[in-house]
């Protein structure tokens, strides 16, 4: 058992060993602390080479837990570790970042990142704790804090990192732009990402959903199938294809697991698609389904214009999805949805005749 740190909040978020090399990582608020838990003194953050705000941080220990170095690194602004992964004398860190300046070279070099909003991050160190590259994801259009939760790396060194944003993000680390956006505005929505060994972008994923959904768990099987766990609410679209494998939340939020190919695709043995009716109509889940259409028996007559809000909010998600008919049980919602909307609305038992 292990402790250092210094009197401000020191933090560990993940641990990960390759072979005889164990590895801690978390982030330390911006003051020096001695990161060494022996009758040494290795001093980390704040005057100590730190970069400004909460830095992310990597020590390395061996079997005996004797330290063998630790970095901080990050930007001028406030950066979190939450993830790690260890494979072929290499660890690799993701989080999340923010702010221009700070320095992302562990080394002699100087590495900074875009910091014109909160960004997610990878980074790659070698055994010696020197960085091999670092790269950030996310860009100007996405709200709150975007993030990667779990990193994974493979056989041939390719680096998978799981993670969710809100609004558009830039998932692309290279030149180009790949932008993924929420299909529901100030709701997380999941992502996935493969870059090669030396860190070059190679695809980027994302999973529609009705409300918010969290990604936290990664994993590899030897055959190079992708596992992703977590949670969503309402409903999430696990195939990042044109295609569609819908789940509906049966309440608050639910937990899922699901398999991916190397390529990303979803593979075979994954939950069947959304349950349809014997009719054989396919059904499309409106976002926020709970929230009333504003009729609620005399309530669009005693409070108009609170009713006309709700109609049009229901008339807004409704299109969002674009079904081609909405049915509907009672003849209030029947009059005030079709009253707000476009697309025709008829009674349950009119679709079902």
């Amino acid at each position: 058992s292990h402790t250092w740190g210094g009197t401000a909040n020191d933090l560990v978020h993940d641990v990960a060993i390759d072979v005889s090399d164990i590895y801690v990582g978390g982030y330390l608020a911006n003051q020096a602390g001695d990161y060494d838990p022996g009758s040494g003194e290795t001093l980390i953050g704040g005057s100590s080479g730190g970069q400004g705000g909460q830095d992310s941080w990597i020590s390395k220990f061996n079997p005996s837990g004797d330290l063998q170095w630790a970095k901080n690194f990050g930007a001028n602004g406030h950066d979190k570790l939450r993830s790690l992964a260890a494979s072929g004398g290499f660890v690799y860190g993701t989080g999340y970042q923010n702010g221009s300046g700070g320095d992302w070279d562990t080394g002699a070099g100087t590495i900074t990142l875009d910091g014109s909003n909160y960004n997610t991050y990878t980074i790659k160190l070698n055994s010696s704790g020197v960085t091999q590259w670092v790269f950030a994801l996310g860009g100007s259009g996405t709200s709150s804090i975007p993030s990667v939760e779990a990193v994974a790396v493979d056989g041939s060194g390719n680096v998978f990192s799981l993670g969710y944003f809100r609004g558009t993000a830039d998932l692309d680390s290279g030149s180009g732009t790949d932008n993924h956006s929420s299909t529901v505005a100030g709701k997380d929505t999941a992502f996935l990402t493969k870059h090669n060994s030396s860190g070059v972008h190679q695809w980027a994923k994302s999973f529609p959903t009705g409300n918010h959904a969290r990604p936290y768990g990664l994993a590899l099987d030897g055959s190079g199938n992708i596992y992703q766990s977590g949670y969503f609410q309402s409903w999430m679209d696990f195939d990042p294809s044109s295609g569609v494998a819908q789940l509906l939340s049966a309440g608050s939020s639910e937990g899922y697991v699901a398999k991916y190919t190397s390529a990303g695709e979803l593979a075979d043995g994954n939950s069947p698609e959304t349950a349809n009716p014997p009719s054989g109509f396919e059904v499309v889940e409106v976002p926020e389904a709970h929230i009333c259409c504003g009729s609620a028996g005399t309530y669009n007559m005693l409070n108009p214009e609170m009713a006309q809000q709700l109609q049009v909010r229901k008339a807004e998600h409704i299109e969002q999805v674009a079904p081609e008919v909405v049915a509907a049980g009672n003849i209030g919602c029947i009059e005030q949805i079709a009253g707000g909307s476009s697309v025709p609305v008829v009674h349950t038992v009119e679709l079902l005749d």
